[in-house]
């Protein structure tokens, strides 16, 4: 019944997924005890669809939970697989409904880099669970204003949810609006976020990018005294985006550029109405974002409508 619930989920069927998981629930407990792992297993699962359909509250609460009962099962292995499990979902629910400081200190505890490093080594590097705890460690960085590091972890994520899930799949459009928010605070827009694009491929740009500026901000700023003037021309206005801290500065972030961002995102929301419904927390999510890049080029009209 575990996998019926997890088809139902990934099929995006989550009222049958609730159901299954609720009566799984409770069939595995009484067949067995509260503690045994195959009735934290399935309550794993029914929160997991919880969290799907956006009940975060729900969901929380049930991982907390297991989480607790798999502390008192596995107190002699703090470090089982299993345990680790719970207390990452329970983490990235923080992560969703923004408790970001209860999924930090949770992180401290056991989480993220400890599970990202355990996964990456045990069920391997692009497993679905690892680019979880990836994507959370994402989250928390950029919470913490390690951007690049995010920038990073998003980019891997969304790559290779690309090619295991699919570019449309919900958690694939959750991963492509991380990054694309992340690379827009690093004033890094890149329209071209398609998933043939693997971290390497972006990374060799980027690189390539960064070059050829160097070599213009040298050229610009050659040292023939001939041509130094004093300008009493005002400073420029500041750039739409937050600078970037490189040695380089980066290119101020266009019109040209936020408008496509506002395009790529709500091309996003679309995609996540049809896919799990306009009230979801993840397509309102993304339409806030939309709402943000709206009102930060003074699309007043555009931003009333959404």
């Amino acid at each position: 019944m575990q996998t019926l619930v997890v088809v139902f989920r990934t099929q995006s069927r989550l009222v049958e997924a609730i159901d299954t998981g609720r009566s799984l629930c409770r069939v595995a407990e009484e067949a067995m005890n509260p503690n045994h792992p195959e009735t934290l297993k399935a309550e794993a699962e029914f929160a997991s669809s919880l969290r799907s359909a956006g009940d975060y509250k729900a969901a929380e609460a049930q991982y907390a939970k297991t989480v607790a009962k798999s502390r008192q099962e596995y107190a002699d292995d703090p470090e089982h697989p299993e345990a680790l499990r719970y207390a990452s979902e329970l983490a990235h629910t923080y992560v969703c409904i923004g408790r970001l400081e209860d999924a930090e200190t949770l992180a401290l505890e056991t989480m993220f880099e400890i599970v990202l490093k355990w996964r990456r080594k045990t069920l391997g590097e692009f497993h679905n669970l690892t680019l979880v705890s990836e994507y959370d460690l994402g989250m928390a960085n950029r919470e913490c204003n390690r951007l690049e590091e995010a920038r990073q972890e998003f980019q891997t994520v969304f790559s290779q949810r690309c090619i295991g899930l699919g570019n449309t799949h919900p958690d694939t459009l959750a991963a492509k609006r991380a990054l694309i928010i992340t690379r827009s605070a690093l004033s890094r827009w890149d329209d071209n976020l398609n998933c043939d694009k693997s971290l390497q491929d972006v990374e060799e740009e980027e690189g390539t990018s960064l070059l050829k500026s160097s070599v213009m901000t040298l050229s610009e700023h050659s040292d023939d005294s001939s041509s130094r003037t004093t300008s009493s021309e005002p400073s420029p206005s500041p750039s739409l985006s937050p600078p970037e801290s490189t040695s380089v500065p980066p290119k101020p972030m266009s019109l040209d550029d936020w408008t496509s961002i506002e395009k790529s995102s709500r091309a996003i929301a679309l995609e996540q109405e049809s896919r799990i419904g306009a009230d979801h927390p993840e397509t309102i999510n993304t339409l806030l974002w939309v709402l943000a890049v709206q009102l930060l080029v003074g699309k007043i009209v555009e931003a009333s409508e959404t």
